[in-house]
């Protein structure tokens, strides 16, 4: 008599006679044992891109902005300014922030969303060329201030002493 070994874990089964007649083994040998394992690999690429759900939500993201425009969001109070430097409402078709429950269609021709209390937030679009050309004259007057700073600060008048210095390269801690 033997006893039967079972897998980890589990008790040992009761003993049996392990006497087996010829003509079981002689069955027993000749059906093959075949495993079949089935390997598929899973396409994945037709999902939807998942969307965490604690982490960063991007509500201010715009898909499907055309190529050669500076694009931002503009409060309704300054869209009449805006409009006045060049820039245009977007009207085209755009796919606004990642996916919520909340999220609306686009009713209207003015891409908007809610900006909170109360405020409402236009897209709006300019030209890549006018929008650098704002942009160079935002730092050339930056570029003056810091100047006219420095000036004044590293002057040494009025009991001042030291000096200052201010620069835009990268910081090193």
């Amino acid at each position: 008599m033997e006893t039967i070994k079972r897998g980890r874990g589990r008790p040992a089964g009761k003993k049996v006679s392990m006497q087996v007649r010829p003509e079981e083994v002689i069955q027993q040998q000749e059906e093959p044992v075949v495993e079949t394992k089935v390997v598929t690999k899973v396409n994945r690429s037709g999902r939807p891109k998942r969307t965490p759900i604690n982490g960063y939500r991007d509500i201010l993201k715009v898909e499907g902005q055309e190529p050669g425009y500076h694009y931002a969001w503009i409060t309704g109070d300054n869209s009449f300014r805006f409009e006045n430097a060049g820039y245009e409402f977007v009207e085209h078709d755009v796919v606004v922030g990642d996916k919520r429950v909340n999220a609306a269609s686009q009713v209207g021709s003015k891409v908007s969303i809610p900006g909170g209390n109360g405020v409402t937030l236009y897209l709006m679009r300019v030209p890549e060329d006018i929008y650098q050309e704002e942009m160079e004259l935002l730092n050339n007057q930056i570029d003056s201030t810091e100047e006219q700073m420095k000036k004044n600060l590293n002057s040494k008048e009025n009991g001042q002493y030291g000096s200052v210095t201010i620069g835009r390269g990268k910081v090193n801690y």
